[in-house]
């Protein structure tokens, strides 16, 4: 049983639209029945869609007005828009999604999809699940492989090892250190049980970030699916990604493991 849940929040910008557009894009292929649009009650988009003089309900008004928007960029039917507030992202099960063009900050998962109108844009290419030394990566897993499952898929996890000078040959899988190795070791044996198809792609890469951005572009990937690190709050991995990427980025805020929508 689907339990993921599509959310997206609202932005009357270019990056809002994009937002929009990408979220709806998730809906079919997950077997979602509702795009959930998050508003600001107080944000100047939500005022002027509501500025209509000598109307008694002016918050009507502008939720008519909104799902006209929606249905109009989206081309959902109305019975497949809930409109709810900024405020009821704290309420939302970790099965779920928010599709952000501003890269903010809720409880769930975060998706940008940066310049991208739909999943699928670049072709029938992976979710790529960078992955080290420690659990981030499961946790970026654990949603990542459910969603590769749905979507049919395939997931590349990808690692950059530094050289180790003690050890011949220059194939880099002989140079990744033992805890990266029993992390790989969790992530394929959770694909493997899953059904979903899956590959390895270790180098050697100057910089981390980089070599999991160039492996992204190069594998033509649909979706990139991070996690921080718990113990880092500000300039992890994924804050970097987030600046440099051009392919969509999952942030995985937390595991799998509330009620579903």
């Amino acid at each position: 049983m689907n339990k993921f849940c599509i959310g997206v929040v609202y932005r009357h910008t270019p990056d809002g639209r994009t937002a929009l557009s990408f979220s709806s894009s998730l809906l079919k292929p997950l077997g979602v029945e509702q795009l959930q649009v998050f508003v600001d009650g107080g944000s100047r988009e939500r005022t002027a869609l509501a500025a209509s003089a000598g109307l008694k309900d002016s918050a009507r008004l502008a939720a008519d007005n909104l799902v006209a928007y929606v249905k109009q960029t989206t081309g959902l039917s109305a019975a497949q828009i809930e409109l709810r507030s900024l405020a009821d992202q704290v309420e939302l099960p970790a099965e779920a999604v928010v599709v952000d063009g501003g890269g903010g900050v809720g409880d769930g998962s975060l998706l940008v999809p940066f310049d991208e109108p739909a999943f699928g844009w670049r072709g029938e290419g992976p979710l790529v699940i960078p992955f080290g030394t420690d659990e981030s990566a499961l946790r970026a897993a654990s949603v990542g492989i459910p969603l590769a499952k749905l979507l049919n898929r395939e997931v590349v996890f990808y690692h950059t090892t530094w050289t180790n000078p003690s050890v011949e040959g220059s194939d880099p899988g002989l140079h990744v250190c033992s805890a990266a190795s029993r992390t790989e070791q969790l992530l394929t044996a959770a694909a493997t049980a899953a059904g979903v198809k899956y590959r390895v792609v270790i180098e050697t890469a100057l910089d981390v970030v980089l070599g999991t951005l160039r492996c992204a572009v190069r594998e033509r990937a649909n979706l990139l699916v991070m996690a921080r690190e718990p113990k880092i709050i500000h300039g992890s991995y994924v804050d970097r990604a987030l600046l440099q990427s051009t392919v969509p980025m999952l942030v995985v805020k937390r595991p799998i493991g509330g009620a579903a929508c």
